[in-house]
């Protein structure tokens, strides 16, 4: 109920913001003309560049692979949930794990921090870990760390 309480006051700060920016939009264009409205426009869209990551290809995943999903942490609202790979052959190779998130997931996210997957007794097991972002306007207010433990199903 927290997180549906929280996706709502984002949005509606969102919408506000939208009304604000809307509004000096049109105060600027009818005191200071429709020139000084493209150079404010150009000017605020330069200080929305993305920023780039630095982060490793992911290997792709074949045929020869057994392919699941697990769900690891349920709320009314949203899901996380765990998409697992390994050899179809095999239960002792290497397992590849990536953790997302689905729902309403205004004013918080999940970053992850490490996903491990071994065989265990003829079981998957897996050890999930990670930052789970409060976050209002895109601002981060509170990291909360998680981590999720227990086998596939």
């Amino acid at each position: 109920m927290v997180y549906l309480l929280w996706s709502l006051i984002n949005l509606a700060a969102l919408c506000w913001f939208l009304y604000i920016a809307f509004s000096v939009l049109k105060l600027i264009k009818e005191h200071l003309g429709v020139p000084s409205l493209i150079i404010f426009i150009l000017g605020s869209l330069s200080f929305s560049q993305g920023t780039l990551t630095n982060e490793k290809p992911q290997p792709s995943y074949n045929e020869q692979m057994t392919l699941g999903v697990q769900m690891i942490d349920e709320q009314l609202w949203y899901n996380t949930s765990l998409f697992y790979a390994y050899p179809k052959d095999s239960l002792t190779g290497e397992a590849r794990g990536d953790v997302s998130q689905s729902g309403l997931v205004i004013g918080h996210g999940w970053k992850p921090t490490l996903s491990r997957l071994w065989f265990e007794n003829g079981k998957l097991n897996y050890s999930v870990s990670g930052t789970h972002e409060w976050k209002f306007l895109g601002l981060t207010l509170y990291s909360e760390p998680k981590q999720f433990t227990g086998h596939i199903k």
